[in-house]
Parts: structure tokens; C-alpha cells; sequence
């Protein structure tokens, strides 16, 4: 007989994260071709230029975004033991995010600013749909745990962000603000209150599932309660000067050291000793804050090391988790989806016989070494080098994607000792 877990009762159909998670990674690879391409406007870190306006946005919107509302819209019920309220709205929202993305992003690269005001406007109707529907699926939930708190913060600052960026995309047309300092609270509350909050959310429930590990977090709480303190610092700051920026460095410090530690208690406690590369690759990303840690620092007596900081944040933290996460996160999305309801009754495909290891492996060492490549070459502002690695890092994503499309499609052979994926994922807290 089948046995029906959380994961199992509550999971939306296949076809809804995974339209999210190959859309965002189209996303990635055009921010990628845009990237290389205003290579000069990047290394010499001119943030308002239509190259780096279109360039950011594919990537924050573009990619990271449409690729977590797939995972939340997957996770959610997962994490909280309930369902998603509506399949249908979540469709709909896609729909209606893709083509604010594409309006916004062309209008950015054509400096229009009603077109920009056209598509973030979409935008700010498409995540108002998903924050609803998440938020009518949570007030049915079972269940909270650290992720869920995560998650939800993550939530409220996404609509934050695209309120602040409809402002500031109003402010290209009628300027309201007197400053562009308003451009810093809208990247904390994008790139810490949106992404990190809920990357971290996220991996606080995967990593160990993944990993087998066991141990408790300790730092989780204080890890919430110092990124919020940290956004409150740089809005702070906007109005009572640059001391609140050193705090918020300051209070973003400690808990990206909370968070590590958690992350460095998960893998040493980890049972499944066997290094995966999907997971070294996912785990890179948090690691490689030190170094983003250690160069913002040094950034701030030579200004030339803010264009290989900031590229880090998005392509070391951001993408290389995100990228790792996903190799773990679809194979279990479509066993989930073709197998859970065969448990018992026969022999079933293990994760790894749908997303071979070595594929894994081979993405990973593809794309790292192209983030290597430009992260060095933005250090020594070498633009050819820069767009070599950015161009091995797009090879990289091309064989991600073409795997993906291979899971989907192929039919693995059958495990007689297949693990059962869904009971674990619903009872690791």
C-alpha cells in the first residue's frame, strides 16, 4: 500500500514550481548575456545605466524571484503542513509576473520610464496575488517551525521591495525623492529581507533533510532577529546619517556567523558521510559570504572592490545556492510527483536515478570555474577575462537546464531499496 505523508497530500502538480524554476533560469542565463555584455558599465559600477538598470533586474526579478515563488509555492506546504489555497492563482500569477518582468526589464534597457511603470505596476499585481495566496494557505497551517518564520518575513519584506521599486521607477518620470538613498533600503529589503531571509528559511529545512543530520539549531532565532535589526539599520540610516550603516554591517556580521555556525553544526552532524555535489555546490554559496565578508571590508578603503563584491553576492551567495538547492529540489518534485503513490506496491527510482550525481558534478565544476574566472577578473577590473567567465558560467547553466529537461522526460530504472523521499521531507523539522 501507498503511504500518504504532508508532502504527499498537499503538494501542488509538477507542472507549477517547475514552469518557475526553468523560467528563472532562462531569467539567469539573459541576465548573464547582459551581464557580459556591459561588462565596462559593471566594472566601473555605474548602477543607474540602462546596461546594469535591465541587468539587475533579470537577475533579482528575473531569476531569484521567479525561482523562489516556484519553491515557496512547492515548500509551503511542505514546511507548514497545509495546501496551496488556489493552483489556479498560481498559474495566473505566473503569467501576469512574466510579462511585467519582460515589460519592466525593456523599458529599463530603452530608459522608458512609462514602460518601466507599466511593468512594475504588473509586477506589484502579480506578487499581491502570491503573497495572498500563500498567506491564505498559511492561515490554514498545522504547523510553524524556524523556516516558516523565515519564510513569512521573507514574504512581508517582497512586498516591501516591489513597493519601493515602483517609487523609484516612479521617481525616473516625477523625482520624489531627494536622494538615491532610498536605492540602498530598496536593495536591503530585496537582497536581505527577500532573498536571504528566505534562502536561509529554506536551507535551515533542507540542508539537513538532505544531509541527515540531526543536531539542533542554536543561532536560528538570533539569526532572524539580527538580519531584521540590520534592514532597520539601513532604513535608519537614510534619515540619521552613515553610523547606522556601520551598524547594519555590524548586525548583518553577526548573523551571517549565526548562520554559518547552524549551517557548520548541520554538515558535522550530518549520517550520510558520502560528499553530494549538488549539496557542496549549494553550500558554497553561504560559505562564499565569507569572502564577501572579508573583501566589503576592504571595499571600503578602495571603492574598486565593490564591483567583485557585489558580483559575489549575486553570483556566489544568491546563485550558487539557489543552483545547488534546485538539484535537490526537482528530482524530489518529480519522484514526488510520477512515485509517492507507488511506495509499497514495487520497486521505485531513487533521487539519484532521476538526477545523476554526475551531472551534478559536472555543473558544478562548469559554473563554478566560471564564477571563479570573473570574481578574479572583476578584482583586476579585467573586462575580457570577466566576460570569459561569465560566458563558462552561462555554459554551466545551459547544462543545468538541459538536465532538468532530461529528468523530466526520461524514465529512470527502478531501485528495489529506494528511500522514501516524501516521509522524510515531511518529518525532518
Amino acid at each position: 500500500m501507498s503511504v500518504q505523508t504532508p508532502a504527499t497530500r498537499n503538494a501542488p502538480p509538477l507542472g507549477l514550481p517547475l514552469a518557475y524554476f526553468v523560467t528563472g533560469l532562462l531569467g539567469l542565463l539573459g541576465g548573464l548575456v547582459d551581464l557580459a555584455w556591459h561588462r565596462q558599465e559593471f566594472l566601473t559600477l555605474q548602477p543607474g545605466s540602462p546596461g546594469m538598470l535591465s541587468t539587475t533586474h533579470f537577475y533579482t526579478l528575473g531569476f531569484l524571484t521567479m525561482v523562489m515563488m516556484g519553491a515557496l509555492y512547492q515548500l509551503v506546504p511542505v514546511v507548514m503542513n497545509t495546501r496551496i489555497a488556489s493552483v489556479r492563482a498560481g498559474f495566473l500569477q505566473y503569467g501576469v509576473y512574466v510579462a511585467g518582468v519582460a515589460i519592466l526589464i525593456d523599458g529599463m534597457a530603452a530608459m522608458r520610464p512609462p514602460r518601466v511603470l507599466a511593468g512594475g505596476s504588473l509586477v506589484i499585481v502579480a506578487v499581491t496575488i502570491f503573497v495572498a495566496n500563500l498567506a491564505q494557505s498559511v492561515r490554514r497551517a498545522k504547523s510553524w517551525t524556524i523556516s516558516s518564520y523565515f519564510v513569512m518575513t521573507g514574504l512581508g519584506y517582497l512586498g516591501l521591495t516591489v513597493t519601493m521599486g515602483w517609487l523609484l521607477a516612479l521617481n525616473l518620470a516625477h523625482p520624489i525623492f531627494p536622494n538615491d538613498r532610498e536605492l540602498y533600503l530598496h536593495l536591503a529589503l530585496g537582497v536581505v529581507g527577500w532573498f536571504t531571509l528566505t534562502i536561509v528559511g529554506v536551507s535551515y529545512k533542507l540542508v539537513p533533510m538532505f544531509v541527515l543530520s540531526h543536531g539542533h539549531l542554536r543561532w536560528g532565532w538570533w539569526t532572524l532577529g539580527l538580519f531584521n535589526g540590520a534592514i532597520l539599520s539601513v532604513a535608519m540610516g537614510i534619515w540619521l546619517g552613515n553610523v547606522f550603516y556601520l551598524t547594519a554591517a555590524f548586525l548583518g556580521l553577526l548573523a551571517v556567523a549565526g548562520y554559518l555556525a547552524d549551517l557548520g553544526r548541520m554538515w558535522h552532524d550530518r549520517t550520510r558521510r558520502q560528499l553530494d555535489p549538488a549539496l557542496v555546490l549549494a553550500l558554497s554559496g553561504p560559505f562564499s559570504l565569507v569572502i564577501i565578508l572579508a573583501m566589503a571590508g576592504g571595499a571600503m578603503g578602495n571603492g574598486e572592490l565593490w564591483p567583485a563584491v557585489i558580483y559575489l553576492v549575486f553570483n556566489g551567495w544568491l546563485s550558487l545556492t539557489v543552483m545547488g538547492l534546485l538539484q535537490k529540489i526537482v528530482p524530489f518534485l518529480i519522484w514526488l510527483d510520477r512515485y509517492s503513490d507507488q511506495m509499497g506496491r514495487g520497486p521505485v527510482p531513487r533521487m539519484k536515478d532521476i538526477f545523476a550525481e554526475r551531472w551534478s558534478r559536472q555543473i558544478g565544476v562548469i559554473y563554478g570555474l566560471g564564477v571563479a574566472i570573473a570574481f578574479l577578473s572583476a578584482i583586476a577590473r579585467v573586462g575580457d577575462g570577466f566576460a570569459m567567465g561569465v560566458s563558462v558560467q552561462a555554459l554551466g547553466l545551459v547544462g543545468l537546464l538541459l538536465a532538468i529537461l532530461r529528468a523530466v522526460w526520461r524514465q529512470p530504472a527502478r531501485s528495489p531499496a529506494a528511500p522514501h523521499w516524501g516521509e522524510r521531507l515531511s518529518t525532518r523539522k
